[in-house]
């Protein structure tokens, strides 16, 4: 559980550890700042295709089997759109 998840890189140290040894560990990122679409979401997804990258393409595609669910939490304003 990372309640400060920033760049991903617990997220990916859970999925490159299952990789090495067919461990079976779950994970929970929370990110309160803009960097989630930019770089968290991104880091999370290119380490679940494969572990080495090079050059900005996989070394060796090696994916790993992942479900992932988004949550956004909005305030009520926020949810009927009012800009006050």
């Amino acid at each position: 559980l990372d309640f400060f998840a920033g760049s991903g890189s617990t997220g990916q140290a859970v999925i490159d550890q299952n990789r090495s040894d067919g461990g079976d560990r779950r994970y929970v990122l929370v990110e309160h700042g803009d960097c989630f679409d930019d770089v968290l979401l991104p880091r999370v997804m290119k380490s679940i295709y494969s572990d080495a990258w090079q050059g900005g393409r996989a070394v060796r595609p090696n994916g790993v089997s992942q479900m992932f669910q988004v949550v956004e939490l909005r305030s009520f304003e926020e949810s009927l759109g009012a800009d006050d």
